[in-house]
Order: C-alpha cells, then structure tokens, then sequence
C-alpha cells in the first residue's frame, strides 16, 4: 500500500481507547452516583452490562433505530434496569454526566503519536467516525491529535453512518481524493473494513483482541498492532 496517497483511519477503539476511557468513566461515576446504595453490589457487574446494552444501543443507533437524544440515558436505563434499578432520572443524569467527563479522557491505543507521526510525513490523514461531531472533536483536541489529521468526518457532520456508502463518499469528496488513492484502518469488522470494501476502499482491520472472523474481503490486510502499519507503508 506505499502507493496510497490517503489514509483514512476511524477514532475509537483504533486510536482513541474507547474501552478503558469508558471504564475509567463508569468506575468514578459508580462513586459519585452511589450506586451500591441503591442495590448495584459490585462496580464489575455494572461494568459488563453496561458494555452489553450500550452496544447493543449503539448498533440501533447506526441502524437508524435510535436517535442521539434517545442514545445519552436509555443506555443507562436499561442497565439500571437489568439490577432491578427504575430510575428515570438517574439515568439521565449518569447520561449527562458519561457524555461531559467521557470525552475528556486521554489513553490512546498504544502506538499511537508515534505511528500517525510517522505517517504524517508521507500521507494525508483523515477521520471517518460514527461518533458525534462535538465529542469526537474533544478527544482529538484533548489527545493533541489534531495536528495529524486534515479532514475529520463524522457521522453527524455527513448525515450518514458507517457501513454505508454515503459516509464513504462524502469523506472522498472532503478529502479531494479519489478510491484509489484511498485506505480505511479500523477495528470494526462490519463498519470500516465490509463497509469500505463495498464502496471500493481498501482496508486495513485492526484487530487488537485477535477476534476470529468468518471472512475478510480480499483487498483487506489484518494488523493487532498500530505500529504494523510502518511497514506496509514504508
């Protein structure tokens, strides 16, 4: 791929460690919130379902089945639920207070400055996300990310989510580049690499957990670590 001339790379989880930034949250959350005094014994338990329902929430959200507003507290909701908690309004605010304090979270994927450093001398470097414009632009601010990357979409700013082609077009019409010259990077099997594959991207997944897949489109190369990438494109 050292012929490429623009990377496209996705934010959380590929670069932005979602996970821990998000346990990180939760656990201090938990405290504040109180919430071994309302019946939730153990931070781990929380933790896990948590986990559960916001992906489950977030694949509604990118299926059009759930709207932003809805997606802040019904996430928590439902895990309050789950450990008998009926709660509305503490739902909203541990919604309110997850979105405030998440963003501002700093752990990147290890690898990170070096390798998007390293890049940033041969390539132009963009940003497909399907997070929300504001807080995807806090992380990158917050991280100092911001110097690597010329063009940062997200799903809000190109009415469009991840896998679908319209994400895909609008990045390539902002970027001023053409398929060809283009390459996705991200660990989302389905979004970044099937989604990129179908509109004529290749792709690079980043599989850091080491997941067993049933398939991996043809173009696409597999990495577990960030700093693979060095030598597919040096």
């Amino acid at each position: 791929m050292k012929h490429k001339k623009h990377i496209f790379f996705d934010l959380d989880r590929t670069i932005w460690d979602f996970d821990k930034n998000a346990e990180e949250t939760i656990a201090e959350l938990y405290v504040e919130f109180n919430l071994n005094q309302v019946g939730i014994d153990s931070f781990d338990d929380f933790f896990v379902k948590y986990e559960e329902v916001n992906e489950q929430c977030w694949e509604q959200y990118r299926n059009g089945q759930l709207a932003k507003h809805q997606l802040r507290s019904i996430r928590f909701e439902k895990t309050l639920t789950h450990f008998y908690v009926q709660d509305e309004v503490l739902a909203e605010r541990l919604g309110i207070a997850y979105l405030k304090r998440c963003p501002l979270k700093t752990n990147l994927i290890q690898g990170s400055h070096e390798v998007l450093s390293a890049l940033r001398e041969k390539f132009q470097l963009h940003i497909i996300t399907n997070g929300f414009e504001e807080t995807q632009h806090i992380k990158l601010t917050n991280c100092n990310l911001n110097q690597y990357f010329d063009v940062i979409i997200t799903s809000e700013k190109a009415q469009a989510k991840k896998p679908y082609p319209a994400i895909f077009d609008f990045a390539i019409n902002n970027a001023k580049c053409t398929i060809a010259d283009a390459v996705m990077i991200g660990d989302d099997h389905a979004a970044d690499i099937h989604g990129a594959h179908d509109y004529g991207i290749e792709s690079i997944w980043f599989n850091r957990n080491k997941v067993q897949k049933k398939s991996l489109p043809s173009s696409s190369r597999e990495i577990n670590e960030l700093s693979e990438l060095l030598p597919i494109f040096f």
